[in-house]
């Protein structure tokens, strides 16, 4: 086999693991919106108790990512990914023996959020060094791995629950993030053929410059309330159909929906954002984002008038669709918009402000959910809340990309604003 050929298989190696360990890692996370009402009636805990284990999972994934890099520069990818792995694995094995809601907090909270972040961010440096032209679209497919593995793991963890109990199904749901252990080692072999770096630069871990930018610091908060609209569907959303009297597998069913949508968009919308031009048009990825980011809204504003499972699956397909769309843009524009050499530190603030988003969120809507004992309060906040982050990414973009024409005068005076402020500090 010639050199070419052996760095172009190490290449799809590399993805193929990626693609492997979200799958693993990123799966069990996104279904557990099943174990809502089993914690309530188990567990005794209230809508915002309850709401709280997702809330601090999804927070503890994103206030990790900063701390994975400093873990990259000084042991490594390979030794970080393991790390989470077997944090993530040893979180769920003891949830089996939990006598509290504050105990489930810890271990699948915490050690779920903190461990899943170690395994999967890691795969992204690596993707990120090793394609640059196709980035967009190698993300997109490394993504699919969570939407793929929700599909089953929604329907099997309810199933589990049936047949073994909260308890037992957690358990099981360890043995398989442990699967993930001759992934990482198949990935991270390919990544060395592939002559990538196994460790993060210790030089870019500290560097702030960009808290001094207006736009970035707005663009991080758009990107905060886009991720805690999702939190909030994802915490709701099989809550909302059990409260319309549909079955838990039936319910269960919707989260695999959303992924058998996401698997058809990201391919065919990573492959579209990677090009500059289709056509005559051309291709804005800051647009893209923000008109996916309406669509979901809309959507989400919809779902709480569908009141049967026809209905359900209508608004849960549009607000799939409008998830699809956007991908893995939000990392990519980020490049685009300040530069790829402030990456490893954009990522990091940008995590922190996502983080405090996706934790501060569910248990603020519970207190409502708990106060009117209405499911669909969490659907009008998490329509307002995306609304919100697609002017703020078209505004973004307007701001640090001006045209040559003359712009709206609300566009102008924001950026007047921006540059002003941005002068004084």
């Amino acid at each position: 086999m010639s050199e070419k050929t052996m760095a172009k298989w190490s290449k799809v190696q590399v993805v193929c693991g990626a693609f492997l360990v979200n799958f693993l890692m990123m799966g069990p996370m996104k279904s557990m919106g099943v174990y809502f009402l089993v914690f309530q009636l188990a567990l005794e805990a209230s809508a915002k108790e309850a709401s709280m284990v997702l809330s601090i999972m999804y927070g503890t994934y994103f206030f990790t990512d900063p701390i994975v890099t400093v873990m990259c520069s000084f042991f490594g990818y390979k030794s970080t990914c393991f790390i989470g792995m077997a944090i993530a694995t040893l979180g769920l094995c003891l949830s089996c023996v939990s006598p509290s809601i504050e105990f489930i907090y810890v271990t699948v909270g915490i050690c779920l959020g903190s461990g899943s972040c170690m395994a999967i961010t890691p795969m992204y440096a690596l993707v990120g060094q090793i394609f640059s032209d196709k980035r967009p679209l190698v993300n997109n497919i490394v993504t699919l791995g969570s939407a793929v593995s929700s599909i089953p793991l929604n329907l099997l963890a309810q199933i589990w629950i049936d047949s073994y109990g909260w308890r037992g199904s957690l358990l099981l749901m360890g043995g398989f993030v442990l699967n993930a252990l001759p992934v990482i080692l198949f990935t991270m072999n390919g990544a060395k053929r592939c002559n990538a770096k196994q460790k993060a630069d210790r030089r870019t871990i500290f560097d702030t410059s960009l808290l001094k930018s207006c736009p970035f610091l707005l663009y991080c908060a758009a990107c905060g309330l886009h991720m805690a609209s999702m939190v909030l569907v994802s915490t709701y959303l099989i809550r909302y159909a059990q409260s319309q009297g549909i079955d838990s597998i039936a319910a269960a069913g919707l989260s695999s929906i959303i992924g058998a949508v996401d698997i058809v968009l990201k391919p065919l919308v990573g492959y579209v954002v990677s090009l500059k031009t289709m056509g005559s048009l051309q291709v804005n990825r800051s647009y893209v984002m923000g008109v996916a980011a309406v669509i979901q809204s809309t959507a989400v504003l919809s779902l709480p008038f569908a009141t049967n499972y026809f209905g359900i699956v209508i608004v849960v397909v549009a607000y799939a669709a409008s998830i699809g769309l956007c991908g893995a843009l939000p990392i990519t524009v980020l490049s685009d918009l300040f530069g790829p050499a402030k990456l490893p530190t954009s990522l990091g603030i940008r995590s922190l402000v996502v983080g405090a988003f996706s934790m501060a969120s569910p248990p603020l809507v519970g207190i409502a959910v708990d106060a009117y004992e209405t499911f669909s309060f969490p659907f009008f906040f998490s329509a307002c809340l995306s609304c919100i982050a697609g002017v703020c990414f078209v505004i973004v973009y307007l701001c640090v990309n001006p045209s040559k024409d003359k712009k709206p005068d609300l566009v102008e005076a924001v950026t007047r604003v921006m540059e002003s402020n941005e002068t004084k500090t």
